[in-house]
């Protein structure tokens, strides 16, 4: 196992399973384009880390849900490589460098 998918093993311990994308109001009102109708697909940028690998670097997030045990959902601000890793099952070439 690559440590990306270790450091997401890790943080979403409890998850069940990750989606990307936005969520409707009724699942999740902290998704941004819930907020503000400016905000769409592109993402905003945080210095906060990823809430599914934990990369601490600054850069553009993007809304993912995490569905736990009972039909409970979360939703995850995550980095480019997490995204790309929930829709597609790619891992990011270069992690943690």
């Amino acid at each position: 196992m690559s440590d990306f998918v270790e450091a997401i093993k890790v943080n979403t311990e409890g998850i069940e399973h990750l989606s990307a994308g936005f969520a409707s109001p009724e699942l999740c009102s902290e998704c941004p384009e819930h907020q503000d109708e400016s905000v769409g697909d592109e993402g905003h940028f945080s210095w906060h880390p990823c809430e599914c690998c934990g990369s601490p670097l600054g850069g553009l997030r993007y809304a993912a849900h995490g569905f736990i045990a009972g039909g409970a959902i979360c939703h995850l601000d995550v980095c480019a490589d997490c995204l790309v890793f929930i829709a597609n099952g790619d891992e990011p070439e270069t992690w943690g460098e």
